[in-house]
């Protein structure tokens, strides 16, 4: 007998999308119950889904309220319902004065019941005289995350330059100044000069050091001898605007886009991508375990203002975007600061300075801590 997979819908879209694609089989039907503060959740499950072919009963309550009315509740579910077909109920989503109504309605027809404990990835099945777990063997991709809170994101990209180059450069980059692996102060100006010309498409190299293009973009005297003593990997003397961005910092991007997929083997990983809605620039994203994780890389931070503009955007993007199970992170070179730590934990970021890059241990702590949560 076919079923129908009964899904009630709150904030968190993830454990609704996991029960349906471990329990669907060609022929089910769906029914999703919200309120209509939750209803249009309802589509965004059903296009992450893309069941085309699949029947789907929607009820969402009538007046704003009625997810709070017992016989409202019961009286609106029960008209969709019939004695010939099997429901199978997930009362994972909702409020629990909702899962306990939907409990109560369900519980008269052939019904059994699931709960998802998550961010566990489990299912439990429990009934009167029964209970089992089983695991959930689904892992989401970051496209499936963000999609299902209508986070549609654009322009993700490929590291620009490969891989051994990226690590060669975080080593120059954080060695002790005047080793033989070390970038000078005056090195470290060149790259903050080149911040003028991020977003411009093409960097006649000799042309920049001889003379400034206008007052926002300086003359950068030494940039061939920089650019030759890091062994930079560009074409015929000219810069594009990619290798601008690599050299002010979206190499440490790339370096923790490889780390990451690296030491974690995450399910899907994406570099650099814009989210649709707000264009907002995301750095490094990956999903894991069911789970999203967004980091922020900068390669300084200066000043508490500066930190506190990075730390409001990526509390801003997890509470309206991201969905209430993400977890969102800075990674800075810039020196340990116990005060910006708490700073950023008080608005559920975790920020790490520029030890953790450089004490093993502390690497090694992080990467032990994500996978607990799996």
């Amino acid at each position: 007998m076919n079923k129908t997979i009964v899904s009630i819908i709150s904030e968190q879209t993830i454990p609704n999308y996991l029960f349906i694609k471990e329990m669907f089989v060609p022929g089910d039907e769906l029914m999703f119950i919200a309120s209509q503060k939750m209803a249009e959740r309802i589509s965004w499950i059903k296009d992450v889904l893309n069941y085309n072919l699949c029947e789907s009963i929607d009820v969402v309550f009538e007046r704003n309220g009625d997810e709070e009315n017992w016989s409202e509740i019961s009286r609106q579910i029960e008209s969709k319902l019939s004695d010939k077909k099997q429901y199978a109920v997930n009362l994972t989503g909702g409020t629990k004065f909702m899962a306990l109504a939907v409990q109560s309605v369900f519980s008269r027809y052939n019904s059994n019941f699931y709960y998802i404990p998550y961010p566990k990835n489990n299912i439990i099945w429990a009934n009167e005289m029964n209970q089992s777990v089983t695991s959930i063997e689904r892992r989401v991709t970051v496209e499936e995350y963000t999609n299902l809170y209508n986070t549609h994101l654009r322009n993700q990209h490929q590291p620009h330059i490969d891989k051994n180059y990226t690590f060669a450069f975080f080593d120059r980059f954080i060695s002790i100044e005047n080793s033989e692996l070390s970038l000078s102060s005056e090195d470290f100006e060149i790259l903050h000069q080149l911040r003028c010309y991020r977003n411009d498409k093409k960097l006649i190299v000799t042309d920049i050091e001889n003379s400034a293009k206008d007052e926002k973009h300086p003359r950068i005297k030494g940039l061939s001898d920089f650019l030759t003593k890091i062994s930079f990997p560009y074409d015929s003397g000219e810069l594009s605007k990619e290798d601008v961005q690599y050299l002010t910092g979206g190499w440490f991007e790339e370096y923790v886009y490889h780390l990451i997929r690296e030491r974690l083997n995450p399910t899907d990983i994406v570099l650099g991508p814009k989210t649709a809605k707000t264009n907002n620039d995301l750095d490094v994203v990956f999903t894991i375990g069911n789970k999203l994780f967004v980091i922020e890389c900068k390669t300084g931070v200066e000043g508490k203002g500066m930190l506190n503009e990075i730390v409001y955007k990526a509390s801003a993007l997890k509470e309206n975007l991201l969905g209430l199970s993400a977890r969102s992170y800075i990674f800075s070179l810039g020196q340990e600061n116990e005060d910006w730590s708490k700073a950023a934990k008080n608005m559920g970021i975790e920020y790490y300075g520029r030890d953790f890059f450089t004490e093993e241990r502390k690497l090694d702590a992080f990467i032990s801590a994500v996978k607990r949560q799996l």
